[in-house]
C-alpha cells in the first residue's frame, strides 16, 4: 500500500542525492566536500577525551591549538593545506547544576571513527562501513549526540533493521548528555530495553505529564514564598499569567535597585525577592564576597525561575489535547527531536506520519546493508516536500555489505530482480565514498583472523591485546575456536 501511494504522490529526494540514487553522474557529488554548504568549521562537541586524543585523531594533519586551556569541547577549522586550528570552548552550567554529573563521551575514538563522525556532522551523504566489533553503534550515537547539541532546531530520525539494534542505540544515547524528554521510540520492541524508562508513545506522554505536575508544584511553592494569596491549583496558562503579572514586575524592580546601587554587597541579598523560594532549591544563596559575584548569582537564580516557566509553557498543548493519541502525535511532530523506528514501521506508518506533517532534518540508518532498497527509500520520504524540495540535510548510512544481505524469501525476486542488493551495497558498487572502520575490539586476535581477510587492514584495538579478558579461555571451551558435533 505504501509503495502504491508513493507512485501517486509527489515524492522528492534531496537534489544532491538524485543523480547518485538514479545511478549516474559523479558518485562523489553528495559527499560533504563537494557540496556548496560545506563548512570548514566543525563543532565536535565532546568527541575528544583530551588534547592528545585530538592530535592523534588526525594523522597527516598539522594541528594547532588556539589556546592552552584544556576542555572536553572543541571546534576545529580545517584549512586546505592539511592544517587544523583547534579552538576549545566551555559549556556554562548554572550554579544550581554544579552538583549534577554532566554525562560526556567516554570512548577514545580511533582516527577512522573520528573521520566518520566528521562526515556525519557535515551536510550530505555519509557512508560508514563497519566490520564486526569496530564500534558502528558508538559512532552513530556520537553523531546523534553531537547533532542534538550543535543544531538545537534540527530533528533526527533513526532507522534500523531490527528492534535489537534500535534498543542498543537507545541504551547508549541515554548515557550521554541528551535530554530524555526529547527522545521517542515508535513501534514495538521497547519492552526489551535495558532501562526502567519508557520511551514509547504512552511512556513519553506520561513522562511529560509527570514533569508538568512537578513544575506546577514549584509554581505553587513560589507563590506561597512570596505571600501571594489566590489560586492554589495552577495550570500552564495560569502559571504563565502569574509569571507575567507577579514575577516579571519583581524582577524589574530588583534590576532597577541594582542599577541605582552604590555597590554594596548587602543590597543584593536584601533586595532579592525570591530568597525564600531559592533557599528550598540551593543551600547558600550569596557568598557576600563581592558585589559582582552576588549579582551574577542573582541573575542565575532569576534565569532558573524563568526557565521553569518557559518549560511549563511548552507543556500547555498537553492541557488542551485531551486524548493520549493526540498528545503522543504532538510529541512526534513538535516536541521530540530524536525519533526512532524500524524500517518496517516506517513503511507501515508512512501515510500517518505524512498526514501529521511530520518533519525531520537528518536521518541515520543502522544495519543499512541488511535493508531492502525500497525499505531504505521509504524513510527518506516520511515528510512532504517543503517549498518544492526535500529538507533533508544529512543522510548517514551505516552497515557492512560484506555480511548478511537483505533476506528475500521469493527466489524469483531474489535471483532475477536483484532485490537482495541493498541501496547501501549499490552505492558501494557505484563508487560512492565511504569510511571503513579499521580497528575492532570485540574478538581476540586469533578469532579476528577468521574474518579479517575480508576487509582492508582490519586490526585490533590495544585493549584486545592488553586485557586479561581476552587471554583466558571462554567457559566450556578447550580451544579459542572449535567445531562442536551435536
Amino acid at each position: 500500500e505504501t509503495i502504491r501511494s508513493l507512485m501517486n504522490t509527489e515524492c522528492l529526494i534531496p537534489d544532491w542525492l538524485g543523480d547518485i540514487f538514479l545511478g549516474y553522474g559523479d558518485p562523489t557529488s553528495a559527499h560533504y566536500s563537494n557540496l556548496s554548504e560545506e563548512t570548514n568549521l566543525v563543532d565536535f562537541h565532546d568527541t575528544f577525551l583530551d588534547t592528545n586524543h585530538l592530535v592523534e585523531s588526525f594523522p597527516g594533519y598539522s594541528v594547532e591549538l588556539s589556546s592552552d586551556q584544556h576542555s572536553r569541547f572543541w571546534k576545529l577549522l580545517f584549512n586546505d593545506n592539511k592544517s587544523i586550528i583547534a579552538t576549545p570552548y566551555f559549556k556554562t552550567h548554572s550554579l544550581l547544576e554544579h552538583h549534577v554529573e554532566v554525562k560526556t563521551n567516554l570512548i577514545r575514538f580511533t582516527p577512522r571513527q573520528v573521520e566518520a563522525i566528521r562526515g556525519g556532522i557535515q551536510n550530505g551523504l555519509t557512508m560508514i562501513v563497519g566490520p564486526p566489533g569496530t564500534g558502528k553503534t558508538d559512532v552513530a550515537v556520537q553523531i546523534i549526540s553531537t547533532l542534538f547539541k550543535t543544531y538545537p532546531n534540527q530533528r533526527t530520525l533513526i532507522v534500523t533493521h531490527s528492534n535489537q539494534a534500535l534498543n542498543q542505540i537507545f541504551e547508549k544515547i541515554i548515557n550521554l548528555d541528551v535530554d530524555e524528554m526529547k527522545l521517542i521510540r515508535l513501534g514495538h520492541g521497547e519492552e526489551e530495553l535495558a532501562t526502567t524508562k519508557d520511551f514509547s508513545r504512552n511512556g513519553r506522554v506520561n513522562c511529560v505529564l509527570a514533569r508538568r505536575l512537578e513544575l506546577i508544584q514549584k509554581v505553587v511553592d513560589l507563590q506561597k514564598s512570596l505571600g501571594i494569596e489566590g489560586m492554589t491549583q495552577h495550570t500552564c496558562e495560569t502559571a504563565d499569567n502569574f509569571y507575567t503579572y507577579q514575577i516579571i514586575p519583581r524582577i524589574k524592580e530588583f534590576n532597577s535597585n541594582l542599577q541605582h546601587n552604590d555597590g554594596s554587597i548587602e543590597n543584593v541579598s536584601s533586595s532579592f525577592p525570591f530568597t525564600t523560594f531559592m533557599n528550598s532549591v540551593t543551600e547558600k544563596l550569596f557568598d557576600g564576597v563581592s558585589f559582582e559575584e552576588d549579582r551574577n548569582k542573582a541573575k542565575e537564580y532569576i534565569e532558573y525561575i524563568g526557565n521553569l516557566f518557559s518549560e511549563l509553557k511548552e507543556y500547555r498543548p498537553f492541557e488542551l489535547l485531551r486524548t493520549a493519541r493526540d498528545r503522543s502525535n504532538y510529541l512526534v511532530i513538535k516536541t521530540c527531536r530524536i525519533i526512532a523506528m524500524t524500517c518496517v514501521h516506517a513503511a507501515l506508518k508512512r501515510k500517518d506520519l505524512v498526514d501529521l506533517k511530520f518533519q525531520y532534518d537528518n536521518i541515520i540508518m543502522e544495519e543499512s546493508a541488511q535493508i531492502l532498497e525500497v525499505e531504505t527509500f521509504i524513510p527518506l520520504l516520511l515528510q512532504n516536500p517543503h517549498d518544492g524540495y526535500n529538507k533533508l540535510k544529512r543522510i548517514i548510512l551505516i552497515g557492512d555489505h560484506n555480511q548478511l544481505p537483505p533476506i528475500i524469501r521469493n527466489l524469483a525476486f531474489q535471483k532475477f530482480c536483484n532485490m537482495e542488493q541493498s541501496l547501501f551495497s549499490r552505492f558501494i558498487r557505484l563508487g560512492v565514498p565511504y569510511v571503513e572502520l579499521d580497528q575492532q575490539g570485540r574478538s581476540r586476535p586469533s578469532i579476528c583472523q577468521l574474518f579479517s581477510w575480508r576487509y582492508n587492514n582490519l586490526s585490533s584495538l590495544p585493549a584486545v591485546f592488553e586485557s586479561q579478558l581476552y587471554k583466558i579461555a571462554n567457559p566450556g571451551f578447550l580451544f579459542e575456536f572449535q567445531i562442536i558435533n551435536i
